[in-house]
């Protein structure tokens, strides 16, 4: 167990560093390349090759292993971007997203976005406004990057981007329509099923904990209700499971003005996982 947890805590540390930040980089095509058109179709070496030729200087190579799906986004004006994942984790666990957009001749515009377990582009990409052009609906790790543990359990939820002058911004408070149609329906119905199975003895606190972080998290995003799970907070905090502990963290992280919960909660957490490792090994 501490050697996976080290193992993720590395390359999610390895993906932080090849890709810093969610600016947009004006970058040259590849010699011999006109345009992005050239790779409709191309397998994941092809991509790999590319990604490595067409990148900042800053930036660091990406191994082809790394490279998963890969499609088009309509950015409007009849043009389309292109798109793809990276898997940092070496599990499968895709938690980059590449967008290269057409620019001047010879050149292109890239940015990085940052999720985890970003599954399929069809569910990625979608236009939910109707307007011709793609957002990105990308699962988004709930409270601090990196500061859940172990990182493989790490939860997310689902962080809407809209193209604003050319890049795209997390803006998932301008689509409630589909989060009260798609995703908060679904949160209810797997709030209902964790909370009757944890009444009959088959599911964990921390199981029923762990799918309200979610709908708390959309509420407070939507504006509906700022201070979404506090409460439950103050009773996670204290609870000694660290799963429950980190949902405490998480939400107080999120919501802001609690620094003093905040730090018992942190402090909480170390001794909570010492314990479930020790109860695991047998000691």
């Amino acid at each position: 167990m501490k050697t996976s947890v080290f193992l993720s805590l590395v390359v999610f540390t390895f993906a932080v560093r090849a890709f810093a930040d969610n600016d947009v980089h004006l970058v040259q095509l590849p010699s011999g390349m006109t345009s992005l058109e050239s790779l409709r179709g191309a397998d994941s070496s092809t991509v790999a090759k590319f990604m490595n030729r067409a990148r900042p200087g800053d930036w660091g190579e990406v191994p082809k292993e790394s490279v998963g799906e890969s499609g088009w986004a309509a950015i409007g004006q009849g043009k389309d971007a292109f798109v793809v994942l990276l898997d940092f984790s070496g599990r499968g666990l895709f938690n980059k997203l590449m967008v290269y957009s057409p620019a001047k001749p010879g050149q292109v515009e890239v940015q990085e976005l940052t999720g985890w377990g970003m599954g399929k582009l069809k569910d990625i990409i979608r236009d939910l406004d109707s307007n011709g052009e793609d957002e990105l609906v990308i699962p988004t790790i709930l409270g601090a990057p990196g500061g859940w543990l172990p990182a493989s359990a790490a939860h997310t939820w689902s962080a809407v981007y809209r193209l604003d002058n050319g890049k795209y911004i997390e803006a998932s408070r301008d689509f409630p329509n589909f989060y009260d149609k798609e995703v908060l329906p679904q949160l209810d119905k797997e709030i209902t099923g964790a909370q009757q199975r944890f009444d009959e003895g088959r599911e964990s606190a921390a199981g029923v904990a762990l799918e309200e972080i979610q709908k708390d998290k959309i509420l407070r995003v939507l504006g509906r209700d700022p201070t979404a799970g506090l409460q439950q907070a103050y009773q996670w905090m204290n609870s000694g499971d660290s799963q429950q502990v980190q949902c405490a963290i998480a939400t107080f992280e999120d919501i802001g003005g609690h620094a003093k919960e905040l730090s018992i909660a942190k402090q909480a957490l170390q001794p909570a996982l010492q314990r479930e490792q020790a109860a695991r090994s047998g000691g």
